[in-house]
């Protein structure tokens, strides 16, 4: 979950992470049997005056195990700084499901030697430019983004923070509640959108059963020793990475990374277990809505993806995307689809989710995702300029240089930052450059053998599970 700043941090990540398309097309009904062919791309955007900006990273390993990335981006007036754990809640203990979020939260709102614990309120005074703590799948991360000049001052507070973090029962109790407060706000107050991110959820099990993947019940059993220790486990040098990016080529910031960072423990990363697992092909798994409040049928198909480094993840990422906009113009849509793949946000599962209340007349949740089924099925073939799209709109989060436009807005939204850092910190989770180098080679001579293929391969029924949830 994000912060309280969703106007800087979760705009700046919607905007650049990916092309997420809510549907929208002509009212007027397809014939099935001549199925529309995969839209042109848009057209292109008015060019900036400003000149692209290759990502230049600085990488090393301080002796403790920390890896420091710097990237300095010329005309930036703020500093990202960014700190990466490589555990988020897929390596959740079966006993403390959302324990991940749990730490996350701590990092930045618990007391340390030198500060009292912080509300979001006063995150919101101290880092107006933004702050985030968010778990991913396999990564944790917590950030702010802050005028220059204070660069060195928040590397200090962070390892301070890093070093002397104070677990206690009240802060777990403030937490815990906060973390409970986010689910009611996501899954209980908003009744069109509980459904989906409930159905959405089950598509990856935890192994403890729970639903979601966060139980603040089990989490209200924790004790501060055992989150103490579950803490000092995550901060051993191989498992934290540090991303400064921005302004971050004054005099005397390495020397005060070096010393601040140098400062927490050795050690390689842990072998977590990795206890969330995809639920595998599922035909139909029908449920009655139970304590869902719902009179509508609601459904979702998650097409599981292969692993970020495997050969096959850049053919993924292109049908993800182009279906992510032939959702978006299909004639006979309605608004009533909507399909969604953000490799940053959740590399593991494309989804599709058919707004089942729009097709009740027609046959319910069976009859939407049939009449998808026959346009992917009967739909042309996809081809290398898919290819050429995906690359072109996702250029940069693959480590290609920075757009002038991008450049532009860093000078209206310094929060932009975050997103540039994160981007970097997603990439070296999972190869160096030179591997996303040849990620991006395999996109730009990507066969159209090869998306067909895949297409075969990962949007068929053997590697989707369907989940419908019935009304009342």
């Amino acid at each position: 979950m994000l912060t309280r700043r969703p106007g800087f941090l979760f705009a700046a990540i919607l905007q650049f992470a990916a092309i997420v398309l809510s549907a929208s097309a002509a009212r007027a009904v397809q014939d099935e049997r001549q199925p529309p062919a995969l839209p042109d791309p848009p057209a292109a955007e008015p060019e900036s005056p400003t000149p692209p900006a290759p990502q230049v990273v600085h990488s090393r390993t301080l002796p403790n195990g920390v890896r420091v990335l710097t990237q300095p981006i010329d005309g930036a007036t703020h500093a990202a700084i960014l700190v990466s754990f490589s555990a988020g809640s897929s390596h959740d203990p079966a006993d403390a499901p959302g324990l991940a979020r749990l730490l996350d939260r701590l990092l930045i709102t618990a007391a340390d030697e030198a500060e009292q614990g912080r509300t979001d309120a006063q995150l919101d005074e101290r880092y107006p430019d933004g702050w985030i703590v968010r778990s991913y799948d396999a990564l944790s991360v917590c950030g702010v983004v802050v005028a220059a000049d204070r660069a060195a001052d928040e590397v200090e507070r962070l390892a301070r923070r890093l070093l002397t973090l104070r677990i206690d029962d009240v802060a777990l109790a403030r937490e815990v509640k906060a973390i409970e407060a986010e689910m009611n706000v996501l899954f209980e107050e908003r009744p069109l959108l509980k459904p989906m991110s409930w159905l959405v959820a089950k598509a990856f099990r935890h192994d403890s059963g729970a639903p979601r993947g966060i139980d603040p019940v089990r989490l209200a059993r924790l004790t501060p020793d055992r989150v103490q220790r579950e803490w000092q486990q995550r901060l051993v040098g191989g498992n934290v990475t540090v991303v400064l990016a921005g302004d971050v080529s004054r005099i005397g910031l390495d020397a005060t990374v070096d010393r601040a960072l140098g400062a927490l423990p050795s050690g390689a990363r842990p072998d977590f277990p990795v206890t969330v697992h995809p639920v595998g092909a599922v035909t139909r798994d029908i449920m009655d809505s139970g304590d869902l409040p719902s009179r509508r049928h609601h459904g979702t198909a998650a097409f599981f993806a292969p692993p970020v480094t495997h050969p096959d993840h850049p053919a993924f990422l292109v049908l993800g995307t182009t279906l992510t906009h032939y959702a978006a113009t299909l004639p006979g849509a309605e608004s009533r689809l909507d399909f969604q793949y953000n490799m940053l946000l959740d590399p593991r599962a494309a989804y599709l989710t058919p707004h089942m209340w729009r097709f009740t007349r027609d046959g319910g949740p069976a009859a939407a995702l049939g009449w998808w089924d026959a346009h992917i099925k009967k739909s042309r073939k996809f081809t290398q300029a898919d290819a050429r799209r995906t690359l072109g709109a996702l250029d940069w989060q693959l480590g290609a240089p920075l757009r002038g436009g991008v450049i532009d807005e860093l000078g209206k939204r310094p929060a932009l930052l975050y997103t540039i850092a994160f981007a970097t910190a997603y990439r070296s989770h999972y190869g160096d450059e030179a591997f996303w180098q040849n990620y991006r080679q395999q996109l730009e001579r990507m066969d159209v053998r090869d998306l067909n293929a895949a297409r075969d391969t990962y949007f068929a029924d053997s590697n989707r599970a369907i989940f419908i949830l019935k009304g009342d």
